[in-house]
């Protein structure tokens, strides 16, 4: 089934940065997102004219977290773990 969602958790998150290339939040708190899951975003679905360079590369580094995360479970499972290094290349290599 295509998948073109991700459930997230709001956390509570304070952080404050230093100077040295990052961000200043000057301690402000927020909150961010987490995925509670790790599955790969169906991307023939995506419209990628809509994208900007940033959602692709974030989508990318999503896509390899999912990698790192689930192939190590999948090593005897060959044909999952194929599906799985199909759905989690760059954008650009999937739509290729």
């Amino acid at each position: 089934m295509p998948r073109l969602f991700n459930q997230c958790a709001n956390l509570f998150h304070c952080t404050v940065f230093t100077h040295g290339g990052h961000r200043r939040f000057g301690g402000t708190t927020f909150f961010k997102f987490t995925p509670l899951t790790l599955v790969p975003i169906e991307t023939k679905m995506v419209d990628t004219e809509l994208m900007t360079p940033q959602e692709v590369a974030w989508l990318d580094g999503y896509h390899a977290k999912v990698w790192e995360a689930v192939s190590p479970r999948l090593s005897d499972k060959p044909e999952a773990l194929d599906w799985l290094k199909r759905s989690t290349r760059p954008l650009h290599e999937q739509l290729a």
